[in-house]
């Protein structure tokens, strides 16, 4: 498997990426937040980073409740993981 991945870069970068979304998912879920709700929020928090991209996770956390999202403070490992997929996403988009 290791071999096919350092031979494919595509396939690395794409593997790198899975493996993003899916510990930050993991993250938001095990500070309670419900699955069926993850993609919204995670939609959410990349408009506020998008608009404002030298922000911190207080005013992402501000933005964010805000929007409507009381239920759930934003902590700082939590965004910095969730930069690291936006903008994983979009050098695979080429953007």
């Amino acid at each position: 498997m290791m071999d096919l991945l350092l031979n494919n870069p595509n396939k690395l970068k794409e593997t790198f990426a899975s493996n993003l979304e899916q510990e930050l998912f993991h993250r938001l879920e095990v500070k309670g937040m419900e699955k069926d709700i993850i993609p919204s929020y995670i939609r959410s928090m990349k408009l506020c980073f998008f608009i404002n991209p030298t922000t911190n996770h207080l005013q992402v956390d501000k933005e964010l409740q805000f929007l409507g999202w009381n239920d759930f403070e934003l902590d700082y490992h939590t965004l910095q993981l969730a930069i690291a997929c936006f903008e994983t996403d979009l050098k695979q988009k080429g953007l």
